[in-house]
């Protein structure tokens, strides 16, 4: 639309009375700021006049791009104050876009990024308001070289935003992250799409409402230049199927800077500054003050213990527990064993709010680091962390770090593991205090005043391990010391307050895992109900079996099936392997099926275990699970599902 009110045509002054949207308020709806900060506008183009400025924009084409081509005839302005990109199909069955880029004419860093626009209605086409750098394909640097960042893409015509940061090239190295908003009202008329690019995170709005930020690719330190396009792929629809020419509308672009300075931060919510790559016995943080505050209150108390077999164990777990019951006589200690030996973080975040806060505890202790996390360390961990802070602020949360053999020598050395790393990380930016139960079995040991491994009688030393990661009591013991001058050390933190909840570090971490009935797939006529209670396998090992598959169902012939559908991106199942011949065969989304060994790896017992498929991309799934080849004499026992996102029915 025209900037210049005597330039309105009559035509179009009629169209501004219609019900649709496509005259809304032209604010550029630019987010509020604290007081003492402005927005100052550094470049515009609010697309007035007959042709695009040349000063400012270089019209891209005539070539190849994705699944048709970028013509020049398919950038212009329509005289009525908008750039017009184009969507045609050729006489000779090509189809054309429209690009417009400011490449050597307008580059920049940092700042507010907006434009307004009115998307097309048309399938197999999508457009697009994003920032390049001249160094993007360059890999190495995390992204600070240049990234990628897709303010908005219109790929669908049901409402959906994506928003997105690539970094690291477009090859084998190539990183991405991204989101999805969705939002029926941006269908119909002009809206604002923004990004508020900052030193240290981007922050994406719609119509001047913040929808995602990030911090991931390390945060572009380069000038970057615009880009408006339409291009052509499946990822939109079948382009076959639209109605030609069809077109975006870019009412303006405008670029903003930060004037002012911004008002001093409380110290207590900056984010801590540990550094992750280095080990330490504890790091207080923002501490336990609810905890404490409840202790001495003299109330029930709740404290959940989360992790794998070193905390299902009678060691650390129930000497903490004791030692709590005799500081606080007054109080009703609660103890929540919520461990499940050989599972981490992974199954940890898919169960949490079944098996932890359900009973509403007032801290849950964290034990994941020598268990890892199944490939999904830091979205799981974060996963766990929200789901906790998100049921109740007030919710204290503690990681515990034991050790296994293959950490010593770095904690010695005071480097903690990579998933110990990783953790700090997330600690850092939530306030969680972090015990290192390893670094002072890791000084014992190097002050030979301790064995780290060995089995029976040592002439009267203390053997920590007699496998290199399980504690014998000596062990569990000197955990529990640790914990306990860590808890002295923050009891002085015991006024009551709410946590805050940041925006997540990962916008795909684990924060919607849940676990959920088998019963709830679609199951093929030869699976039966497992009865815990005679089950000769189910029984082998009951307890943790059943706390890991829960309402099993069984098969004891190939080509049963299982069929889950759901929305998300990750699915898994518990089950029980037997033999070495057990395979199962997975169709995703009619793929090409992938085929997944399940050998029985424990020679004692039909160990119960759990599995994921391949990470799909979010949105809607199907998969078909089949059992491809049983042993002899065996069968097959299905659990639960692990969803990352909801099944569907």
């Amino acid at each position: 639309m025209m900037k210049t009110p005597s330039l309105i045509s009559s035509a179009l002054l009629i169209a501004c009375i219609l019900p649709a949207a496509a005259d809304e308020s032209k604010s550029p709806n630019l987010p509020p700021l604290p007081a003492g900060q402005q927005w100052r506008m550094v470049w515009s183009d609010e697309f007035d006049g007959k042709e695009l400025d040349p000063a400012k924009w270089n019209i891209q084409g005539d070539h190849v791009r994705k699944g048709g081509m970028w013509l020049k005839k398919c950038s212009l302005l329509d005289g009525q104050g908008n750039l017009k990109l184009l969507a045609t199909k050729e006489d000779d069955g090509t189809y054309g876009t429209g690009a417009v880029n400011t490449k050597g004419k307008f580059e920049h860093k940092h700042g507010l990024w907006v434009a307004r626009m009115r998307m097309p209605k048309e399938p197999g086409f999508w457009s697009a308001f994003w920032l390049m750098g001249n160094s993007v394909g360059k890999v190495g640097n995390e992204g600070m070289d240049g990234t990628e960042i897709d303010v908005i893409e219109y790929p669908k015509r049901t409402g959906e935003l994506n928003m997105a940061v690539h970094w690291d090239g477009y090859g084998k190295d190539h990183q991405v992250r991204g989101t999805r908003h969705f939002d029926k009202s941006f269908t119909e008329g002009f809206h604002t799409y923004a990004v508020h690019w900052k030193e240290d995170e981007y922050v994406f709005y719609y119509d001047g409402k913040e929808v995602w930020r990030t911090n991931e690719g390390m945060i572009s330190r380069v000038p970057q230049y615009i880009i408006l396009s339409n291009e052509v792929g499946g990822w939109a629809g079948d382009i076959k199927e639209a109605k030609l020419p069809d077109h975006c509308l870019v009412d303006y672009v405008r670029v903003y800077d930060l004037e002012g300075a911004a008002p001093p931060v409380a110290e207590a919510s900056k984010p801590s500054t540990h550094d992750p790559l280095v080990a330490e016995e504890l790091r207080v943080r923002d501490g336990m003050p609810n905890l404490f505050s409840k202790l001495k209150a003299g109330g029930p108390v709740r404290i959940a213990y989360l992790g794998g077999s070193i905390t299902a164990a009678e060691g650390w777990r129930v000497k903490t527990t004791a030692w709590f019951k005799a500081q606080y006589p007054k109080a009703e200690i609660i103890e929540i064993n919520a461990a499940i030996s050989g599972t981490g973080s992974d199954y940890g975040a898919c169960r949490i709010a079944g098996d932890v806060l359900a009973q509403k505890p007032d801290l849950v202790f964290m034990e994941h680091r020598v268990n890892g996390g199944g490939g999904f360390e830091a979205r799981s961990v974060e996963g766990i962390v929200r789901r906790i802070r998100q049921a109740d602020p007030h919710t204290d949360i503690c990681l515990i770090y034991t050790i296994s053999e293959g950490m010593l020598k770095g904690l010695q050395s005071g480097k903690p593991p990579r998933f110990g790393s990783i953790m700090e990380t997330i600690a850092n930016a939530y306030g969680i205090p972090s015990i290192d139960l390893g670094v002072e079995i890791a000084r014992r040991e190097k002050a030979k005043t301790l064995i780290f491994k060995a089995k029976g009688w040592q002439n009267g030393n203390l053997v920590f391990s007699e496998d290199g990661t399980h504690p014998l009591e000596a062990g569990h013991a000197i955990y529990r010391d640790t914990v306990v001058r860590s808890m002295f050390r923050m009891m002085p933190q015991d006024q009551a307050k709410a946590h805050t909840l940041p925006p997540p570090l990962d916008p795909g971490c684990w924060e919607n895992a849940t676990t959920v009935p088998i019963q709830k797939a679609t199951l093929s006529a030869g699976w039966k109900a497992v009865d815990p209670a005679t089950d000769p396998v189910y029984r082998g090992n009951s307890g943790r079996t059943h706390q890991m598959l829960r309402g099993a169902v069984k098969c004891d012939r190939a080509g049963e099936t299982i069929t889950v559908r759901w929305n998300g991106t990750t699915l898994g199942l518990s089950d029980i392997p037997q033999g070495d011949g057990m395979e199962l065969e997975v169709t995703i989304d009619q793929q090409p099926p992938i085929t997944l060994k399940r050998p029985q790896t424990d020679k004692k017992q039909a160990y119960s275990r759990f599995f994921y498929l391949p990470e799909q991309a979010p949105g809607e799934h199907s998969a078909v699970i089949r059992i491809k080849s049983l042993p002899k004499g065996t069968s097959y026992y299905a659990g639960q599902l692990l969803v990352v996102g909801e099944v569907l029915p």
